[in-house]
């Protein structure tokens, strides 16, 4: 059990941090609506939910088959889509 909390942890403060950011931006783009906040609020949302689905494949179980579902919507948005 301490494995599992040990792994959440971390990714816990994660999506808090990257929700916060996104919700700056996101409240700067209302505001001012630059194309570059529009860009960060897209890419910080993308990271808040790649976050949050690796939380949730933690606790379902990485290799039920939510699981496997939660690891592929990590992957698309962390480790595909983030980064481009």
């Amino acid at each position: 059990m301490s494995s599992i909390l040990i792994l959440l942890i971390f990714a816990l403060v994660n999506v808090v941090v990257t929700g916060l950011f996104a919700g700056v931006v996101l409240r700067q783009f209302a505001r001012r609506r630059r194309v570059y906040q529009l860009y960060w609020m897209i890419a910080l949302l993308m990271a808040f939910f790649a976050t949050l689905s690796y939380v949730c494949m933690v606790v379902v179980g990485p290799t039920s088959g939510a699981g496997i579902v939660f690891f592929r919507l990590y992957y698309i948005l962390g480790a595909a889509l983030a980064p481009s």
